[in-house]
């Protein structure tokens, strides 16, 4: 069976990084009932940036982790169906005719997730199946990384470190090199004619965060994390939208979130306004609906 890949620590994958009760994983927000009802739909996949000349790469992926090896052992048609009982047909759908009108070419990456000494021993295998044509190519560890480069064309090392915490061990092996997982876009939203209407970076606070919650802002992190906010910076441009940021709080006695419009050039972001929406329950209706008419209000 095929899911989402869960944020873990990368040298230990059962510690999982910490949630909100209430609010949820955010990337489920935008494809609630709530948005869904008001012709809202979402979409999230990675995405390349060549670093060369500074253009979002035209090749997105979606990445899902096989619990088994018997991915492995699928034809063409198995596999598709394995992406949509792990996705649901609606959301392909949109997502795949989103994907179709911004010029994208969608590809899913599909693996059973080994150790990372057997990824980086190029012992793993890496299932590419491609949306537009349905072919099926068996990748190598190796493999991919070349793609990545290739995509990338200049290489954007994080360290000798690595993530802290990584979706997968593959992300985790790769991410000591000079060819990293490539960065997503956290959530796009988009309107029944699949133009968007905005690009959603989440941001975590936690309780051992340094900066107080309603200190929460752009300038705080951008310098540290330049690529990724120049990489956020492009997709909006790309997408002709605009590119908001969520500080959505960890600790249970903060019920707001913090709702930030960027404005500025891709490699100069800076803040336009930020607005504190109640935090959202995920559980309850209501609450959903009150938070889709707030955050819709906004943009």
């Amino acid at each position: 069976m095929l899911h989402r890949p869960v944020l873990a620590r990368s040298v230990n994958r059962t510690i999982l990084a910490p949630n909100n009760p209430v609010c949820g994983d955010p990337t489920n927000w935008f494809t609630h009932n709530s948005f869904l009802k008001r012709n809202v739909r979402a979409a999230t996949f990675d995405f390349f940036v060549d670093w060369e000349h500074s253009i979002i790469r035209d090749e997105v992926w979606v990445k899902l982790i096989s619990d088994d090896n018997d991915v492995y052992k699928m034809d063409k048609r198995e596999i598709a169906q394995s992406i949509i009982n792990a996705e649901s047909l609606p959301y392909l759908q949109s997502l795949h005719q989103f994907c179709r009108k911004k010029g994208f070419h969608l590809k899913f990456m599909l693996f059973s997730d080994c150790s990372i000494d057997n990824w980086r021993q190029n012992n793993g295998r890496i299932i590419e199946y491609d949306s537009d044509n349905f072919d099926v190519t068996v990748r190598t560890y190796n493999e991919i990384s070349e793609i990545i480069g290739n995509l990338r064309v200049q290489p954007v090392p994080i360290g000798p470190n690595g993530l802290v915490y990584s979706t997968s061990n593959l992300e985790a092996a790769l991410s000591t090199s000079h060819n990293i997982w490539p960065g997503d876009a956290d959530s796009i939203i988009f309107d029944s004619n699949y133009d968007a209407l905005g690009l959603f970076e989440f941001k975590k606070h936690t309780s051992r965060s340094s900066i107080p919650f309603d200190s929460q802002q752009l300038s705080n992190y951008i310098r540290r994390d330049s690529r990724k906010y120049e990489s956020l910076g492009l997709m909006r441009d790309r997408l002709q939208t605009s590119l908001y940021v969520i500080y959505f709080p960890i600790p249970e006695d903060i019920n707001i979130i913090k709702l930030e419009k960027t404005e500025g050039p891709w490699n100069d972001l800076k803040t336009a306004w930020i607005e504190d929406i109640a935090l959202p329950d995920i559980n309850n209706a209501i609450s959903m609906d009150a938070f889709a008419n707030s955050l819709l209000s906004l943009l």
